[in-house]
């Protein structure tokens, strides 16, 4: 009896100590866009009252650099994670870092994401998602020139370079109807 007694304890010891442990949660980071290597995860506060959200890349490198194919959203606490998916992301070259963040697009009081698909000399585009508090997800805005936010007016202004060797300039203002965001106005300059 003793036997059997030391054996099924050692048994049950041997296994608590062969599990593996739960690693503490990553500390919760500035949302603040910057440059990233990789995101194992990132965790963003999005918004007062909610549980901070871990954000993973799913990378594929290949003899071009490396692109995000897809972020992972996880809310801590066990609630189902979202896959957001990236779209025609430009590899990065090796040792180069991706642009992800996230900043308040509507002015709702939640962040939502953004990742820079492709960054030139003139210009980067980024994939953005909105967060959407009724349903506790992101939806996939649309991929935009870079937004600069004008706190006054509360609109968004994206700035293009491109045509005639990067003499001619787009700016847009953008603003947000309900859920959608709708461009306010259009002017093109160029420089002689």
């Amino acid at each position: 009896m003793r036997r059997i007694l030391a054996f099924a304890l050692g048994t049950a010891l041997a296994s608590l100590a062969c599990r593996e442990k739960a690693l503490p949660p990553a500390p919760v980071q500035s949302p603040v866009p910057d440059f990233v290597a990789d995101c194992r995860p990132c965790r963003f506060q999005i918004g007062a009252g909610l549980r901070p959200v871990g954000f993973t890349f799913e990378i594929d490198s290949g003899a071009e650099g490396r692109v995000v194919r897809a972020i992972e959203a996880q809310p801590d606490g066990g609630i189902q994670a979202q896959r957001l998916e990236v779209h025609d992301m430009t590899p990065e070259a090796p040792g180069e870092q991706f642009f992800f963040g996230a900043v308040d697009l509507n002015r709702d009081g939640f962040l939502d994401v953004m990742i820079a698909t492709s960054r030139g000399i003139a210009n980067t585009y980024v994939d953005y998602w909105r967060f959407v508090p009724d349903s506790n997800r992101f939806s996939y805005l649309g991929k935009y020139p870079i937004f600069s936010m004008d706190t006054a007016s509360h609109r968004l202004t994206t700035y293009e370079r491109g045509g005639e060797g990067g003499r001619e300039y787009l700016t847009r203002e953008w603003s947000f109807k309900g859920d959608s965001l709708s461009e306010v106005s259009r002017t093109i300059s160029r420089t002689p």
